[in-house]
Formats: structure tokens, sequence, C-alpha cells
């Protein structure tokens, strides 16, 4: 038992298909509002060919990679706390919440998501935030100046991404 609840923290996600390229970013932030850090990552060459290999347009897909790539990197952070996912995506969220992908790829991403929950004891909620309500949506896009303005540790996906899309279509990690 405890005496006090563990305070609530909060991950906005985002994902982007722009000019033929991938990009996806997030943010988890605490309920004052503080920023404690942050990614965004443009897919490299590799990583893009995979994306499109069965999909002109990946968009599910990357909207459920900054979710499974955040679990990666944030899980510690997320331990035996409430977390509350912010996604601008209703396909991303529903897979989420059913636990199963539409595709290949999405469903891979979603079982990382769910090991991850178990594995760290993490019970998140998953809700819409309108696009224009996301503050990851402009990170997604580059603008990272505000974050650094706030203090938000920059953290480094590269790796975790490339191998979640790698292992998700079926390639050697």
């Amino acid at each position: 038992i405890q005496d006090r609840a563990p305070e609530p923290m909060f991950v906005f996600t985002d994902g982007a298909f722009e000019n033929g390229r991938g990009s996806i970013c997030a943010l988890i932030m605490d309920q004052k509002d503080s920023v404690i850090s942050h990614f965004s990552w443009q897919c490299d060459d590799e990583s893009n060919k995979l994306l499109t290999k069965w999909s002109r347009n990946p968009i599910f897909e990357l909207e459920l990679l900054p979710i499974a790539v955040a679990y990666s990197v944030w899980s510690p952070l997320m331990a035996r706390k409430p977390f509350c996912f912010y996604v601008d995506n209703e396909a991303a969220k529903a897979a989420c919440v059913r636990a199963w992908g539409s595709t290949r790829l999405g469903n891979s991403l979603v079982m990382h998501i769910c090991e991850c929950e178990v594995a760290h004891k993490i019970s998140p909620w998953y809700s819409r935030v309108p696009s224009f309500s996301n503050p990851a949506d402009a990170l997604s896009r580059g603008d990272t100046v505000w974050l650094a303005e706030r203090g938000s540790r920059d953290t480094r996906v590269h790796d975790v991404a490339a191998r979640l899309i790698r292992e998700g279509q079926g390639e050697a990690a």
C-alpha cells in the first residue's frame, strides 16, 4: 500500500510521411507541463525503403513507431506510473488498445509495445489528440527550438527505430 499515488506522466507522439520520407517524434511530460525528454528522427534510406516495401503511404506504421520507440527508451521512467499516450492517428491508437496491428510491421510494433508494458508493469491509457493540439506535431517537422528552451533532453533513437523497422519487416537485425 502506498500513502500517495505516483504522479501521472504523458507522452505525445507523431509520425509523418511527407515527400516520400518518413519521420517520427515523441515527447514525455509530467503533470506540471515540464518536458522531460524528446526525440525526433528522420528515416534513413534503408528504413524508408523497408517502410515503403508494402505500402505507398506507411502512415499507420509511422504513427505506431514512435510509441514503440518511446517504450524502448523511456520504459524505466514509465515503470509503475500512470501513463497516458496521446496519439493523433485513430488507427494507431486503436491498434494499441486492441493489442493487434493490421499489417506485418504494425503488428510487430504492437507486440513490442505489449512486451514492454508487461516487462515494466506499465498500464497506459491511449487517447486521441487532434494534430493541431499535439505538441509533437511541430517536432515531427523538425521544430525543436522550443524544447531546448524548456530544458528538454534530446534522446537519440536512430538505432532503436531502425532495428524495430528491420525486425518488423522480417529483415535480419
